[in-house]
């Protein structure tokens, strides 16, 4: 019946509104998009903090010199890949978050499915799970060490 009602509106669904559930709802969805908001805000000001502690940390020697430059760059670097994977993975998971509880906020039917929120709910799919992955990239795959453990065994 569930598969049906993906591409049936008048089929009625699993997910009965009984009393009180809606509002466990918003609750669940609140929890889960507020919960990802501040780890987004708060992932963007650590990295502010973190590249202005580098800075300041290498302009207290008082001589900043190419290696000192090199370092803060691939340390920069390194955090913003690590921004930018949390970011692009988490975002549309969040976009269909909120659409989905406007929707049902606005008591729209919420098997209507337009193809940009298909296009979403395919990035979700596929972004989600590949966090992990790409972060194997940004902590393991860029290091001289695990190269050089690859090459030389």
């Amino acid at each position: 019946p569930l598969f049906r009602s993906l591409f049936n509106n008048d089929v009625e669904t699993c997910h009965n509104h009984t009393t009180g559930e809606k509002e466990w709802f918003y609750a669940y969805k609140g929890v889960f998009q507020g919960s990802l908001v501040i780890v987004i805000i708060l992932d963007v000001i650590f990295y502010a903090l973190f590249v202005r502690n580098c800075k300041r940390q290498y302009a207290g020697f008082g001589i900043e010199g190419e290696m000192e430059r090199e370092r803060i760059r691939d340390a920069k670097w390194k955090a913003f890949r690590y921004q930018a994977v949390f970011i692009v993975c988490w975002l549309p998971c969040l976009i269909l978050s909120v659409v989905t509880t406007i929707d049902m906020a606005n008591k729209k039917n919420r098997f209507q499915l337009p193809i940009w929120k298909f296009v979403f709910f395919i990035a979700q799919a596929i972004l989600s799970p590949l966090q992990g992955f790409l972060n194997s990239f940004v902590y393991g795959w860029n290091r001289r060490i695990f190269w050089n453990l690859i090459c030389h065994n």
